[in-house]
């Protein structure tokens, strides 16, 4: 059984078979390298027109003994910063609105389904608080964001999550599972150790966390 990562937030695509990924702190970067191919879905909320041809792609190189796993990054859903550094007290919207995120990931399900290809939908990673608010605020009012935020951080996790509440309602209607990574993610004691400087992006290492989830979810459900 093989697997087809289809994901943005990871950088690119992982390919696997159903064995597991071998889970090594020290090793873990390499072994996601060898896995990586160049399949990806286009962001959404960035030139649709490209996610659907590169979607046409993905589908060519699907077999009937692929699994999809679609994950969307929230890197494209985020606010603009700087509006809300120049006016914490006004109205912010974020750049990809909820209908948008649901009806370009509900055409992505749908064809998927249409081409008969298993399909599963992989939750957006947790967000390190701290280390992306330090980044998406360089060079900005970093009072009157927090001001926004209502005082805490955390906060920034709140609005990650509703993202992942609409990959859970999308899930429902389609009937297909989902992979949660955050409870695999939030149980390492080096969560830190597994993202980029920005707090959003997992590193080779968090790559090599979320293939090894993937792997062995796909060994134990398609065995």
């Amino acid at each position: 059984m093989n697997y087809r990562l289809l994901s943005s937030m990871i950088q690119s695509g992982i390919g696997g078979t159903k064995m597991p990924a071998t889970r090594s702190h020290g090793g873990s970067a390499r072994s996601v390298e060898r896995r990586q191919s160049a399949y990806t879905i286009v962001p959404i909320g960035r030139r649709p027109g490209r996610h659907h041809l590169r979607l046409n792609s993905i589908l060519k190189e699907l077999n009937d003994d692929s699994v999809a796993v679609l994950q969307y990054e929230g890197n494209y859903c985020q606010y603009d910063w700087a509006a809300i550094s120049a006016n914490p007290d006004g109205e912010h919207l974020p750049r990809t609105s909820f209908g948008s995120f649901r009806d370009t990931y509900a055409h992505a399900l749908e064809r998927l389904q249409a081409a008969g290809t298993r399909t599963a939908l992989l939750t957006l990673p947790t967000l390190l608080p701290q280390r992306y608010f330090d980044h998406i605020s360089r060079g900005l009012n970093r009072t009157a964001i927090l001001q926004w935020l209502g005082g805490d951080v955390c906060n920034l996790n709140h609005w990650q999550e509703q993202y992942n509440e609409e990959i859970a309602s999308l899930a429902a209607q389609y009937s297909l599972p989902v992979i949660d990574i955050n409870p695999m993610f939030l149980n390492r004691h080096y969560l830190e150790e597994c993202y980029t400087s920005d707090g959003m992006h997992p590193n080779a290492t968090g790559q090599a966390v979320i293939n090894e989830i993937v792997a062995n979810w796909v060994a134990n459900r398609h065995k």
